[in-house]
């Protein structure tokens, strides 16, 4: 892809694409080559920003044929969780690589707010996504 050579600006992760999840948390969609079609960004991955409240969780869900990292920016730390009983916890400043096709489960383990980035490549589609009860 060719552009402009001008940057790409998301001032406030609040004006992405929500989508409303789960008790407890929030996400905002910061960079998608998939949904923002309107605008030509020439990556192949996409970008989010969760929010999570002191035990706010994402169920078991996984994302067909991409890897997700989650990196932790602020608050205590998140948990990430497989079905199987694998548990790691990760700290702010810190982040977990789940690797593709990996069913997991994502809970706020401090007692404040806790936000992160998820960086899903190849970028994420709903028809991606697998929701686990």
């Amino acid at each position: 892809m060719k552009t402009d050579g001008r940057p790409i600006v998301v001032a406030d992760p609040h004006e992405g694409i929500e989508w409303d999840l789960e008790s407890g948390v929030a996400a905002f969609t910061l960079v998608n080559p998939v949904l923002m079609n309107e605008t030509t960004i020439p990556v192949g991955y996409s970008v989010a920003c969760v929010e999570l409240l002191p035990g706010g969780y994402l169920g078991y869900d996984g994302i067909l044929g991409s890897s997700d990292l989650l990196y932790v920016i602020e608050g205590g730390e998140i948990e990430v969780a497989t079905p199987g009983g694998e548990t790691i916890r990760v700290p702010a400043g810190s982040a977990a690589y789940v690797r593709p096709d990996q069913v997991k489960e994502t809970r706020n383990a401090a007692d404040s707010t806790t936000r992160l980035l998820s960086f899903i490549d190849p970028a994420w589609t709903l028809e991606k996504t697998v929701l686990f009860a």
